[in-house]
């Protein structure tokens, strides 16, 4: 059985994993667009790894899995790339 990763987004934010080493899971808490009125589709993801939380923002090209069903809220997702971005001093994974 697949669980969350606890303590990876801790992991993930403070850089203790070598990036491509590992896949994190987390679970998807709420899933939500983003897009400005008549912009393109960008989705926000609140993630978890039942420890801690954090916000996502997936890239357009994988948009297609919101719009499929197959990122939905409660899901788990497994990272393979990443990146941390620092928004107003708050960090986002995209």
């Amino acid at each position: 059985m697949v669980q969350c990763d606890a303590y990876a987004i801790k992991a993930i934010v403070e850089e203790t994993k070598e990036k491509g080493s590992w896949e994190p899971v987390l679970q998807a808490l709420d899933v939500r667009n983003s897009a400005k009125e008549g912009g393109a589709d960008r989705y926000r993801v609140l993630v978890s790894d039942s420890v801690h939380f954090l916000r996502c923002m997936a890239v357009a090209k994988l948009n297609h899995l919101v719009t499929s069903g197959a990122l939905v809220k409660g899901c788990l997702l497994r990272l393979r790339d990443y990146r941390v971005t620092w928004i107003q001093n708050r960090a986002v994974i995209i």
